[in-house]
C-alpha cells in the first residue's frame, strides 16, 4: 500500500489546486463578464455602434492569398459573406486612399450589392484578397463618423456579392460588370451599418471572422427566446436577450460552483493523510464440529484480500484461514478430546493474527 500513497496525494493535491483555480475563474466569468452585460443592457439606452474589419492574418489563414485555395460552393459563399461584411470598412478605407483597378471594381460591386442592385460583377479570390488585404482597422467605429449620417432610414434589401473561381474567370477584364454600378448612398449605408454593428441587432455567419451580418438574427443557438416577435423594438429585444443569456449562465455557473466547491471538498487534506492500513475489528461467533467455540475479532482486509491465523486447541496450534467479507472460518484441526466449550479470543492485526486461549 506504501508505494500508491504518494502518487495519490499528488493527484489529490493538483486536483485541490486546479479546482480552487476553476472555481475563481467561474466567479471572474460571472461577475466581470455576464453581470456587467446584464446591468448596462438593463440601466439605459443602448446606444452606440462597433464598426469591425478583417485583418490580414485571418485572411492567410483562410489561405485567400494562395493560389491553392480550395474553390467550391462552401468556400465561394464564405468570401461572399465576407465580402458582404466588410463594406463599411471598405467604404472607410476608400474614403482616405481611393481603390484602383481591380480593387475598385470589386469595391464598387460590393457597394452595389449592399444596397440591392447586382450588377453581375464575379470576384475572384485573388481581386478580393487584394481589396480586402489593405483595409487595417477603421478610422472610427461609429457608423454615424463614417457616413456623417445619424438617422436611420429604410433598410436596403441587400443582394450577396457574386464570388468565381480563378479559373472561371480567366483574365482580370472578364470579370467586368453587366449592370453600372450603384453610387454610394449615404443614408442606406449608414442604416445598413447601424444594423450590422448595433448591438444585439445582428450575428456572425460562416466565414465572416466573428463579424455580424445583416439578416442574421442575434439568439441562444438551441433555446429560443420568449416574449419577443417581429414587431419587437431592436432594443426591446437586446435587453431580452442579454437578460435570457444572464439567466441561463447564472444556472450554470451555480452548478459549476457548486460541483467545484464538491470536488474541493473531497480533496480535503484528512484524506491526504489516511492510514496506510487502519485494522476494523468486528466480533463475530463460530462453532467447528460442536466441539470448540470462538469469538473471533475479525480485521476487515482490503478489498480482495484475505487474512490467515492460528487456531489453538488444547495447546495445539492448527491453521485458520479467513477469507475478506465473508463468514466462513475453518480449522484444520479441531481436537473432539475437549469436553466442553472453549471459548477462544483471536486477535487480528495489520499482518498476523494471535490467539489467546484459556487453561482448559
Amino acid at each position: 500500500m506504501a508505494r500508491y500513497r504518494w502518487p495519490t496525494v499528488v493527484v489529490a493535491a493538483t486536483c485541490l489546486v486546479l479546482s480552487a483555480f476553476s472555481l475563481w475563474w467561474v466567479f471572474l466569468a460571472y461577475a466581470d463578464y455576464r453581470s456587467p452585460d446584464f446591468t448596462k443592457a438593463s440601466a439605459g439606452p443602448i446606444v452606440g455602434t462597433c464598426v469591425e474589419s478583417v485583418t490580414d492574418d485571418q485572411l492567410k489563414a483562410a489561405w485567400y492569398d494562395k493560389t491553392d485555395w480550395k474553390c467550391n460552393d462552401n468556400s465561394k459563399e464564405e468570401l461572399s459573406n465576407l465580402l458582404a461584411v466588410s463594406v463599411h470598412a471598405m467604404y472607410d478605407y476608400n474614403k482616405a486612399t481611393p481603390y484602383t483597378g481591380d480593387s475598385l471594381a470589386v469595391y464598387e460591386a460590393v457597394v452595389s450589392a449592399t444596397q440591392g442592385v447586382d450588377t453581375g460583377y464575379m470576384i475572384t479570390r485573388e481581386h478580393a484578397y487584394a481589396t480586402l488585404s489593405v483595409l487595417g482597422a477603421p478610422s472610427s467605429t461609429d457608423c454615424a463618423t463614417v457616413y456623417g449620417v445619424s438617422t436611420e432610414g429604410v433598410l436596403p434589401v441587400s443582394v450577396a456579392p457574386i464570388v468565381a473561381c480563378d479559373a472561371d474567370v480567366a483574365n482580370s477584364g472578364s470579370g467586368d460588370a453587366t449592370v453600372t454600378p450603384e453610387a454610394a448612398d449615404v443614408n442606406k449605408l449608414y442604416t445598413h451599418c447601424a444594423h450590422q454593428f448595433s448591438y444585439a441587432r445582428s450575428y456572425p455567419t460562416k466565414g465572416t471572422f466573428g463579424i455580424p451580418m445583416v439578416g442574421k438574427e442575434a439568439k441562444p443557438v438551441i433555446i429560443p427566446i420568449i416574449a419577443t416577435n417581429s414587431t419587437t423594438p431592436w432594443e426591446d429585444r437586446a435587453r431580452i436577450v442579454v437578460g435570457t443569456r444572464w439567466g441561463y449562465a447564472t444556472i450554470f455557473y451555480v452548478v459549476a460552483m457548486l460541483c467545484t466547491a464538491f470536488f474541493i471538498m473531497d480533496c480535503k487534506s484528512s484524506d491526504l493523510h489516511r492510514h496506510e492500513h487502519t485494522p476494523v475489528h468486528t466480533l463475530c461467533s463460530y462453532t467447528f464440529d460442536s466441539s470448540v467455540r470462538f469469538i473471533d475479532h475479525r480485521h476487515r482486509a482490503p478489498p480482495g484480500g484475505a487474512h490467515s491465523g492460528a487456531c489453538i486447541s488444547n495447546s495445539t496450534p492448527v491453521l485458520v484461514s479467513s477469507l475478506h467479507n465473508t463468514s466462513n472460518s475453518h480449522c484444520s484441526h479441531v481436537d473432539r478430546n475437549v469436553g466442553r466449550l472453549t471459548p477462544i479470543l483471536v486477535r487480528m492485526h495489520s499482518t498476523r493474527t494471535t490467539i489467546a486461549l484459556p487453561d482448559l
